[in-house]
């Protein structure tokens, strides 16, 4: 055996290992805690006739694999689809590693099971896995069949979770503009339309009439045990007063941590999730911080703090709807944008690293 099929070998079980492991714990432990209500109900084909065309397209999937297979099965083909990028990156790169970011609480359970976040998940792996080979090799950034692969992906990730992927466009338009255009002043300028465009679209989807906010509090039960609600005094309160408020940047930092403080006292299973919301939080600062300014990094630091920081940014402001009126929902629905915060990072910091 050659030391590639080696690598290949040795790096598809240890994957293969940790999607089965997530899929086995999300089902008989996490499920004890945290009722599995969504992926179920797929299993049980609840959904066939829900008339919004994402949920009926997952129900679909899920049905024809449940009839071909059986419900364990089916959770494993899903698990083990999530995070083909990161296979693919921890290959290539010869960095197992990477494979240890699928260890990580939130997407360990979320994309290990039926349900919309593992297709995305895998998708959004797949693009970052792409864009990294575009951002470092001239050859891959005129690959037909990589841009038409990504263009597809986006798609998919336009279908399933539009709002999440808006951020994820962003960063790849603007990497786009620098590896394309020489001129810094053009660099800048385009950067600076493409900001605008995006900042303007985010702003649209905050006031249509069904606009973000009030999606992120239908999408929220306020009966739940974890609700937040009462604490925010909902009835009351405008929606919109949670970013004239100021809660935006003072509690919608917790869509990406999760629970508050005091949250874990009533219910211990969040201490997981909190400690990685906090270490999802500073990842991207930690790596900032690890830049040198050689000749080389220059390149990637405009990568990092022109690209990657504003659609961090952006994840927060979308995602806080939905994230802080219930910790639940907080960890499920950051599992759609979370790879922005550290797989991200790490590609640009490793890419620099080796030139």
């Amino acid at each position: 055996m050659t030391q590639n099929n080696k690598l290949f070998v040795n790096t598809a079980f240890l994957y293969i290992l940790i999607k089965i492991v997530g899929t086995l714990f999300a089902l008989h432990v996490f499920n004890h805690f945290t009722p599995l209500v969504d992926s179920k109900l797929y299993i049980d084909g609840y959904y066939i006739n829900d008339g919004n065309f994402r949920t009926e397209l997952i129900q679909k999937i899920t049905t024809l694999i449940v009839e071909l297979s059986n419900p364990l099965l089916t959770h494993t083909i899903f698990s083990l689809f999530s995070g083909i990028g990161i296979f693919i990156l921890s290959y290539t790169m010869k960095n197992k590693f990477i494979l240890l970011l699928l260890l990580f609480p939130s997407a360990l359970i979320w994309t290990s099971i039926v349900g919309k976040e593992a297709i995305y998940y895998g998708c959004f792996t797949l693009i970052l896995a792409v864009w990294s080979m575009q951002i470092s090799n001239v050859k891959a950034r005129k690959g037909f069949v990589l841009h038409m692969m990504t263009s597809i992906l986006l798609a998919v990730c336009l279908i399933l979770r539009p709002h999440y992927t808006i951020p994820l466009i962003y960063l790849l338009s603007t990497c786009f503009v620098f590896y394309t255009f020489d001129s810094k002043k053009i660099q800048l300028i385009l950067i600076a339309i493409i900001l605008v465009c995006t900042a303007s679209l985010i702003s649209y989807l905050f006031i249509m009439p069904e606009n973000l906010i009030a999606r992120g509090y239908g999408a929220v039960d306020e009966t739940a045990r974890a609700s937040r609600f009462a604490y925010y005094n909902i009835d009351l309160l405008n929606p919109h007063l949670i970013y004239t408020k100021g809660l935006l940047f003072r509690d919608g930092i917790f869509g990406i941590i999760g629970p508050f403080p005091s949250e874990l006292l009533i219910r211990l299973e969040f201490i997981p999730f909190f400690i990685e919301g906090i270490t999802i939080l500073l990842f991207p600062i930690a790596i900032g911080c690890m830049f040198k300014d050689t000749k080389n990094v220059q390149i990637y630091k405009k990568y990092f703090y022109y690209a990657l920081v504003p659609a961090i940014l952006m994840s927060i402001i979308i995602h806080a709807p939905f994230g802080i009126l219930n910790p639940g929902t907080a960890i499920r629905w950051r599992v759609n944008f979370e790879l922005i915060f550290y797989l991200a990072p790490i590609l640009i910091y490793m890419k620099s690293k080796n030139g």
